[in-house]
């Protein structure tokens, strides 16, 4: 039950409210944490396309190749099965402990995922490839609750690749991907400075 080690913000931002869950469990609150093992569905739009794949997508689509690590791997849980999973945590009257993993359990390989994706996409090695991320066992679940799997990657990834590739223009976040140090700065005018500009006007 033992929060791991943060190395990113975000990690340790997660860390910070799993020991405030604890807190107010050990108080007496009925209070559980949930740990979902990389989500995913079919984005609306580019605001919900920030997951693991919704980020391969757009990066085949803007570029129309991905870098995958070889021996890169994830467990992926679809968003339907996810609800389903966290609905029988919530409508258990005694949930055994305060901490329990929902995971599909079932890790495949980055490469395995983008096989689905649409038109002539270069697949390249990583040279700088990302560390390795754990599975979360979804045993203490598993035995109290049970987990069946109706959303496979299998089945759910090339439907998504498809509507991510024929909306094109609703999730590339630019056109053509600057090459150069010209186009990379042009970049990040483009992208830095507005943001830039509501705490300069604070100044």
């Amino acid at each position: 039950d033992e929060t791991p080690p943060a190395v990113t913000a975000k990690g340790q931002a997660l860390a910070v409210g799993e020991g405030i869950c604890k807190y107010y469990r050990d108080m007496g609150k009925d209070v559980v944490t949930l740990r979902l093992d990389h989500m995913y569905g079919m984005p609306e739009s580019a605001l919900e396309a920030k997951n693991m794949i919704g980020r391969m997508c757009v990066e085949a689509l803007e570029t129309r190749e991905i870098l995958v690590g070889k021996w890169q791997r994830a467990a992926l849980l679809h968003e339907s099965d996810a609800v389903e999973f966290i609905y029988r945590v919530v409508a258990a009257k005694e949930p055994k402990y305060g901490l329990y993993h929902i995971s599909s359990g079932e890790p495949i390989r980055q490469q395995t995922m983008v096989k689905g994706f649409d038109g002539e996409i270069a697949i390249m090695e990583n040279p700088k490839e990302p560390r390795w991320e754990p599975v979360l066992s979804n045993t203490r679940y598993a035995e109290e609750f049970g987990i069946r799997i109706f959303h496979t990657p299998e089945k759910e990834l090339p439907p998504i690749a498809k509507h991510i590739n024929r909306n094109a223009t609703e999730f590339a976040r630019i056109e053509v991907r600057p090459k150069g140090i010209i186009g990379k700065i042009h970049r990040w005018i483009k992208e830095f400075l507005p943001a830039v500009f509501p705490f300069l006007e604070n100044m």
